[in-house]
C-alpha cells in the first residue's frame, strides 16, 4: 500500500500540467474521483469515521481494529 498524500497527488499532477480529467483518464477513474482523492478534507473525514468505529492507524501501514 502506498503512503501517498492528497497534496502529493495534486502536486504531481500539477507538475505534469495535467488536469483532473487528464489524470482521471490515465488512471481509469472519473474526474470527480480524482477531485475527491485530492481533497485532504475528504481523506481526513473518512479516517475520522473509521477511528470513531474503532480503527486505529499505527506507524507504517498497520491498521488495528479495537473491540
Amino acid at each position: 500500500m502506498l503512503n501517498t498524500t492528497p497534496d502529493q497527488i495534486r502536486a504531481a499532477r500539477k507538475a505534469l500540467r495535467w488536469t483532473l480529467a487528464d489524470l482521471g483518464q490515465r488512471a481509469g477513474v472519473d474526474t470527480s474521483t480524482v477531485s475527491r482523492l485530492e481533497s485532504s478534507t475528504a481523506l481526513e473525514a473518512c479516517a475520522e469515521a473509521l477511528r470513531q468505529a474503532g480503527v486505529s492507524f499505527e506507524q507504517g501501514c498497520v491498521v488495528v481494529l479495537k473491540r
